[in-house]
């Protein structure tokens, strides 16, 4: 954007095989060198007149792009800050499903045993015995779906904190 200012210097010198004096031998070397020197030196200065206006543009557009960079990273930070507070809140209510599961699947244990009493007595028939073994592997069912997916949640927030989650070994093949 300010004016620059330069300043340069250089020596320069050769050799040819084809240089030849008035008797027609290969000049020397040494003497070549030292003929066939030649130096320069030179100031330049540059002012940006019509350049500094496109170059403070596009110093303006850089600053406005990394402030939107900034801005999405934040939206990005706030965007999965959101994202781990709802799992942790569908983990915790997970929890409580499972229990709730877990007490579900007792009590259909409880009364499967208690319909296969009564069918060796002959209180109830093979359906009703088949009813009720049908809704004990349902609530186990409903169980272990639920585990499962309280499982994925925890290996979910464990990958969240930074934990390793999977035991992945690298191995070098040469």
């Amino acid at each position: 954007l300010a004016p620059m200012l330069s300043f340069s210097l250089g020596y320069g010198t050769g050799y040819y095989e084809t240089n030849v004096d008035d008797t027609g031998k290969i000049i020397s070397f040494n003497k070549q060198l030292k003929d066939n020197a030649s130096t320069s030196v030179g100031v330049n200065l540059r002012i940006p007149i019509f350049q500094a206006w496109s170059s403070r543009s596009n110093i303006k557009q850089k600053k406005i792009a990394l402030l939107q960079a900034e801005n999405s990273f934040e939206l990005e930070k706030q965007e999965l800050r959101k994202i781990i507070e709802q799992l942790i809140q569908d983990y915790t209510s997970s929890i409580s499903e499972y229990e709730q599961t877990q007490q579900q699947e007792k009590a259909r244990e409880l009364s499967f045993k208690i319909a296969q009493k009564k069918y060796s007595n002959g209180l109830i028939n093979a359906i009703d015995l088949n009813t009720e073994k049908n809704l004990y592997a349902t609530a186990q069912n409903e169980n272990l779906q639920v585990e499962l997916k309280l499982k994925v949640q925890e290996q979910t927030l464990l990958f969240y904190r930074g934990i390793q989650v999977f035991n992945i070994k690298k191995t070098n093949k040469k």
